[in-house]
């Protein structure tokens, strides 16, 4: 009797440890794919994003613009304003945009327009809008944001 109870005990414990082993085995399987989907869900992709300034004549206001831009391939209007132009790099400095900024316009008429440009933040981009007029008080010649890009 003591002979059988010992193998019961041998056999219960081997059979335990066989099942811990196997549980064991597949909770790593299971957790290693976890933590997989979430450094894949985590790599954030560089954005692609360019703008196109379109103009068509108006007889009272000049040039009506549309600013479109596309994002990874998906394109949106941004805005409209009046008698658009691309800025050239060199002019964001005196137009007061961030010399990172991806794109910049400036849009004028009879005294008056408005300025934009876009800034690319990780998987974003912002777009940056300011009235600004002829005598215009340094005060009110700031940049507001306008949309958020994605």
């Amino acid at each position: 009797m003591k002979i059988y109870h010992l193998k019961l005990t041998n056999l219960f414990c081997l059979a335990l440890l066989f099942g811990f082993g196997l549980f064991s085995c597949q909770s790593n399987t299971n957790s290693g794919i976890e933590n997989q989907e979430i450094r894949i869900a985590e790599e954030e992709q560089e954005v692609e994003v360019s703008f196109m300034l379109s103009n068509v004549e108006d007889d009272i206001n000049g040039m009506q613009s549309t600013i479109k831009a596309t994002i990874n391939g998906k394109e949106t209007e941004v805005t409209k304003a009046t008698n658009c132009t691309l800025a050239e790099k060199e002019e964001y400095e005196s137009m007061k945009v961030p010399t990172d900024a991806t794109w910049a316009c400036k849009c004028w008429w009879a005294g008056a327009g408005e300025n934009f440009y876009a800034l690319k933040k990780d998987n974003k981009v912002e777009f940056y809008g300011k009235e600004i007029y002829e005598q215009m008080e340094e005060k009110y010649d700031k940049w507001e944001l306008l949309k958020i890009l994605e």
